[in-house]
């Protein structure tokens, strides 16, 4: 059992019992993954929410001073 890779355990954390897991050797490490794993997902989707934030009061920004904004390779952003 000590070969097994974080996506394993994980997938074992979420099918498998408490008590076999336990029996197994792999309870801690497994419910450490899954739980570590469950905040990665939480934290990507708040920056995903700001960052789609960030782009509306860019746009309503742009939209008010009536300025236009261009992404170029050479040039990066430009107003």
């Amino acid at each position: 059992m000590e070969n097994l890779s974080k996506e394993e355990l994980i997938k074992l954390y979420k099918t498998l019992p408490k008590d076999t897991l336990i029996n197994l050797g792999v309870y801690d490490k497994a419910k450490e993954l899954y739980e570590e794993k469950q905040k990665i997902e939480r934290l990507k989707k708040e920056r995903i929410e700001k960052a789609i934030t960030l782009a509306k009061e860019a746009q309503e920004l742009l939209n008010i001073y009536r300025l236009e904004l261009k992404v170029t390779p050479a040039r990066g952003i430009r107003l």
